[in-house]
């Protein structure tokens, strides 16, 4: 003993203990269940590269161009929209710099008509007592106005004649000034120069207040008289016909106009300053970074006025378009990069788009031919099927030949043994007389047994056709055309009787056939209860004939020619019976009795049946009558059913049992 597996003993050459043996089973199926759900994972890939390799045009080729054009179409559009969207951010952030630049503008045109206002007065009296007189008051005026229509406030209003200031109002700051502005010290000269010569209102600053430190806008506007001469002084004691670095612009001898001085208004800048300003507020309440600036273009420098977020970066530049002054302002939106960065991340979403639908492309060509290679396999195994199907037709044909020969040759045995019988029969008489009392007594069994079938019909037609008076009708019209089918016991011809198309049924009964009694039975019942039964959806039996086939003498059948003919079987007037040598005997036309020349070999029976020329049932459904384009035809299938029931119903009332229902019947 040898230790095997799992601890047990195993005998040298034994077989191993069943736990052993389904150990191994078990090992062995879990194997074979890996390596064919491995090679079920594999299969279908190994096909799809092996069609790849053997057609890599066809299936690769539209995929690629696929690809290729999703990706061209899509960046050339999405390129194409985005360009579009950011030079439409573009063309929104201008108009909205040049709609702030114009409101601030507006707003301070409003503030600088309050120097404007105090030049009206200048222009409509320049002597400078009445000014004086009137400036308190008209300067408390002013104020109220600008309070009520300017969102800035105005800190102070100055007369200054001949470029001195001479006299000034504030509300907060109230203070007397004396101060000329073309004073070579004075920061604001140059810009004092530029509105002298300009001849219009000018907004300077911002600039940083004297008193209080508070940077404020300054607008001037310089008042010219006309018509008067040089040395006219309005009562100004501080008359400067030509102030320090004034040219002619003072005054002008051809035109007899002169220099009044200036009216100027100040105002606090403190909103514009800090942001506050209700224009900037919506600007960076649109998601706007802005710059406010002045340039001075003398040196192209720029001075910053306020800002927001700014980085450098701008989106729109536009001019302010300040009176006698050049401010700038900048905007930006960062909407820009957003939708610029917004870019590659469309890029490749449209990418891998594209890579999945050439991905299903390629798996959709792929299906398609591996359908198409299924579908030729199926297409050949269908033609190989059909082959098949006709060497098997073939032979089922040449099997029916053969059962035929066999049935033919089977009959002439019988009636070779039958012949046989009968002439040993005669012989064995004559020698000895007790083989000849057998024979006798053989054949005159075969004789009776012939003579009640026969007898049998006549009783079952006689008890049918008791009631009917009239005499049946001859039945040499007959005439047999092409053969329709044939079964069994039987065939079936086509054929005409009293000029109607008819099925003429011909049964050969044998006469000494083991079994004959049974099948003489059903031919009987047959051809009595088919010509007796009247049914729409029953086959119709107009007629039936039976006629004895004997044995000539020269060794070939004839059939007797019958004269019971019609819808009954009318016998003569003695019935068949028996000689002494076991033949049948009939009585012939001269009223004497001989054995016809023969023996009687068979019976054949002939019905002549309703012709049905669509086929039987079988047929129909082969045809597919029962289908239409939407499937079953239900309503003719259930009008077949009821047919078929009423048919049985009325066999059943008559005491009838068909025994053999099926569609070829």
């Amino acid at each position: 003993m040898k230790p095997g597996k799992e601890g047990l003993d195993v005998e040298p050459g034994g077989k191993p203990p069943p736990v052993l043996e389904k150990l191994e089973l078990s090992s062995e199926l879990e194997d074979a269940e890996s390596r064919t759900t491995s090679r079920g994972q594999k299969e279908p890939c190994q096909s799809m590269l092996q069609l790849l390799k053997r057609h890599p045009l066809s299936l690769c080729g539209p995929p690629v161009v696929l690809f290729c054009l999703v990706v061209a179409l899509c960046v050339f559009g999405l390129t194409f929209a985005i360009d579009a969207k950011i030079e439409t951010q573009k063309k929104l952030a201008h108009h909205v710099a040049r709609d702030t630049a114009d409101a601030l503008v507006l707003q301070l045109n409003v503030v600088s008509g309050a120097a404007l206002t105090l030049a009206a007065f200048v222009k409509r009296d320049p002597d400078w007592n009445r000014l004086q007189a009137e400036f308190i008051p008209v300067a408390q005026e002013v104020f109220r106005q600008a309070a009520e229509s300017s969102s800035y406030d105005l800190a102070e209003l100055q007369y200054i004649p001949f470029g001195k200031i001479s006299t000034s109002y504030s509300e907060v700051n109230p203070r007397n000034v004396s101060t000329d502005l073309f004073r070579p010290d004075r920061l604001e000269r140059t810009q004092v120069y530029q509105t002298l010569e300009m001849g219009s209102m000018t907004i300077n600053g911002p600039l940083p207040l004297t008193v209080g430190g508070r940077q404020a806008l300054i607008a001037r506007y310089p008042v010219f008289i006309e018509d008067v001469d040089e040395d006219e002084d309005w009562n100004n004691p501080n008359n400067q016909t030509r102030p320090l670095g004034c040219t002619d612009r003072c005054y002008n001898a051809t035109t007899r106009t002169k220099f009044w001085g200036f009216t100027s208004a100040f105002f606090y800048a403190a909103s514009i300053l800090s942001g506050e300003d209700q224009r900037l507020q919506k600007l960076a309440n649109d998601g706007y970074v802005y710059r406010l600036s002045t340039i001075d273009n003398s040196n192209n420098k720029e001075q910053l006025i306020v800002e927001k977020g700014f980085d450098g970066k701008s989106t729109a530049q536009v001019r302010v378009e300040v009176p006698g002054a050049d401010w700038q302002l900048s905007i930006h939106t960062y909407e820009i990069e957003e939708t610029e960065d917004m870019r590659d991340g469309l890029i490749a979403m449209i990418v891998i788009v594209a890579l999945i639908l050439s991905g299903l492309l390629l798996l959709l060509l792929v299906s398609h031919r591996k359908a198409a290679l299924l579908l030729e396999e199926q297409l050949v195994t269908n033609k190989v099927l059909e082959q098949t199907n006709n060497r098997l037709r073939e032979t089922k044909c040449v099997l029916e030949e053969e059962k035929q020969q066999r049935e033919a040759l089977l009959g002439r045995q019988y009636d070779l043994i039958a012949c046989f019988e009968q002439r040993s029969g005669r012989h064995r008489y004559s020698a000895r007389g007790s083989e000849s009392q057998l024979s006798s007594s053989l054949s005159g069994s075969l004789a009776d047994k012939q003579q009640a079938t026969l007898g049998r019909i006549a009783a079952m037609r006689r008890a049918i056709d008791e009631d009917r008076s009239q005499a049946p009708h001859p039945n040499d019209d007959i005439r047999t055309f092409e053969l329709l089918g044939e079964g069994t016991f039987g065939k079936v011809h086509r054929g005409l009787w009293r000029q109607t198309v008819v099925a003429i049924k011909i049964i050969l009964l044998p006469a000494n056939m083991s079994g004959a009694e049974k099948r003489e039975k059903m031919v009987v019942w047959e051809a009595a209860i088919s010509s007796s039964l009247s049914h729409p959806n029953i086959v119709q039996t107009y007629t039936y004939s039976i006629k004895p086939v004997k044995e000539s003498r020269d060794r070939t059948r004839v059939s007797l020619e019958d004269k019971e003919l019609g819808s009954a079987v009318v016998f003569p007037e003695e019935p068949p019976r028996a000689n002494a040598q076991g033949s049948l005997l009939h009585k012939s036309s001269d009223g004497t009795s001989s054995s016809g020349g023969g023996a009687i070999h068979s019976f054949e029976v002939q019905l002549v049946l309703e012709y049905c020329d669509k086929g039987c049932l079988r047929d129909a459904l082969d045809q597919g009558v029962f289908l239409d384009p939407n499937g079953l035809n239900y309503p003719a299938i259930l009008d077949s059913a009821e047919d078929i029931a009423r048919a049985m119903l009325h066999l059943h009332c008559n005491n009838v049992l068909h025994l053999d229902l099926k569609t070829r019947n």
